[in-house]
């Protein structure tokens, strides 16, 4: 009877063939499979999350430019043909790294101020009557950052400017 027995257990083992074997390299593609979606995706949202960021940096410079030629109004052209840009010289500390307008080899930060309308009537001069012994300037302030040479694109904006002043 032993050798029954035995004879049973060796032809029941033949009949496998590594069945177990196929069902776990299968498992194991299936999970790389997974694993590899996952990292792929991983790595697509941190290069979408690097480019928004870098946009809103490029965006946020350009409105800092912006803010630096209106805050100094001898940044403004006082004289010389109307809409005509004249370029703004931008504050360059070489010694203090990160600065807002540093940058980066082909980078470029271009900065114009243009004068729109001289000697015109105050916005609302005649709801307000104390409007009425001033004169506005009209100005158009605009900047181009390119930081495509990086990698991190560009941005462009323009802002419009009214200077109150002595009647002309």
């Amino acid at each position: 009877m032993k050798t029954m027995c035995n004879r049973n257990f060796a032809t029941h083992k033949s009949k496998q063939q590594g069945t177990a074997l196929m069902v776990a390299m299968i498992i194991l593609i299936g999970i790389t499979l997974l694993s590899l979606a996952g990292a792929n995706t991983s790595i697509l949202e941190l290069r979408m999350a690097r480019n928004t960021e870098a946009t809103a940096t490029t965006q946020q410079t350009a409105l800092a430019v912006i803010d630096f030629i209106v805050s100094d109004p001898t940044n403004l052209p006082a004289t010389g043909p109307l809409n005509t840009p004249v370029a703004v010289t931008l504050p360059d500390n070489p010694g203090i790294p990160g600065e807002v307008f540093d940058t980066v080899g082909a980078e470029t930060i271009t900065a114009t101020a243009s004068r729109i309308s001289d000697c015109a009537p105050p916005p609302r001069a005649r709801l307000a009557s104390s409007l009425t012994s001033y004169s506005a300037f009209v100005y158009e302030a605009s900047s181009e950052v390119d930081k495509n040479a990086t990698g991190n694109g560009r941005s462009g904006m323009a802002q419009g400017y009214i200077l109150l002043g002595p009647k002309c």
